[in-house]
């Protein structure tokens, strides 16, 4: 009894199959019976990560070969990730795994997730997942020197691009050598592969030379990007009249004398 109660066990997981529908969709329907008893799906790349980003894996419940409603008699209840730290929830159609990547990891990585079923009715079944964690998973597309008018509200667009597996948040607020509260800053949310392009308002209040950039921070981390954006604002009609008004020159070297002539003329 005991040994038939096995044999459909095996058999059970041998006609199941996992289907990952996010970030990727992959259908994993063959694979191997491990001495353990779990069933393994194999190998799969999900690609570039950062550290202290989260990996949302949504996988269907459904277990049935076609990974329709119909073809299921058994659903995915749990899940378990080694080594690093997680978390799952179920809703009627998905199991999303959520996949903590340690801040402090770099280079090629791997961890196992493992499905289960209810207990007696399907083996687990074990997947690995490789992963490469590195700190440039974002790019930038953006002006890398500006020329505006003092007191006049500038537009400008920065093109992002992330290359990771998992979603983050990046707060453009900050800017280096530029005072932060010329730039409208925000927060954008980029979902994995994910390529958005923001335009931005700049308004500087005062003339002058800045060289600086733009600073990118990440709400998964400590890490930043910084864009280099050397800022010239220039004198506007109105600040021009205003300081001729007291008394400073606005008029070109070579023709101050002239115009010093023209004045003394007026008051004779």
């Amino acid at each position: 009894m005991k040994r038939m109660f096995l044999f459909l066990v095996v058999l059970s997981s041998v006609l199941a199959s996992a289907t990952l529908v996010y970030p990727k969709h992959v259908i994993m329907n063959y694979g191997t019976y491990l001495e353990d008893n779990n069933y393994f799906l194999g190998e799969y790349d999900l690609g570039d990560v950062a550290p202290g980003q989260v990996i949302e894996l949504v996988f269907s419940r459904n277990t049935g070969p076609n990974n329709t409603e119909s073809s299921a008699s058994i659903f995915w209840e749990s899940a378990e990730v080694k080594p690093f730290p997680y978390s799952f929830k179920l809703n009627p159609k998905n199991l999303t795994v959520r996949v903590s990547v340690p801040e402090t990891l770099r280079g090629d990585q791997k961890f196992n997730v493992t499905l289960y079923g209810h207990v007696g009715t399907i083996a687990p079944h074990l997947i690995t997942f490789k992963v490469k964690v590195k700190e440039d998973v974002f790019s930038f597309e953006a002006p890398s020197s500006l020329e505006v008018v003092q007191g006049h509200t500038e537009y400008f667009f920065i093109k992002v691009k992330s290359s990771s597996a998992a979603s983050d948040t990046l707060i453009i607020r900050k800017l280096s050598g530029i005072p932060s509260k010329w730039i409208d800053g925000r927060e954008v949310f980029l979902g994995p592969f994910e390529e958005k392009t923001l335009k931005f308002s700049l308004t500087p209040n005062e003339e002058g030379y800045y060289p600086g950039g733009i600073v990118v921070e990440r709400k998964s981390s400590a890490l930043r990007d910084f864009l280099k954006l050397d800022l010239r604002v220039k004198p506007s009609f109105d600040s021009k009249l205003k300081a001729f008004s007291e008394g400073y020159s606005v008029i070109p070297v070579v023709l101050q004398p002239f115009y010093s002539l023209m004045s003394l003329l007026g008051l004779l």
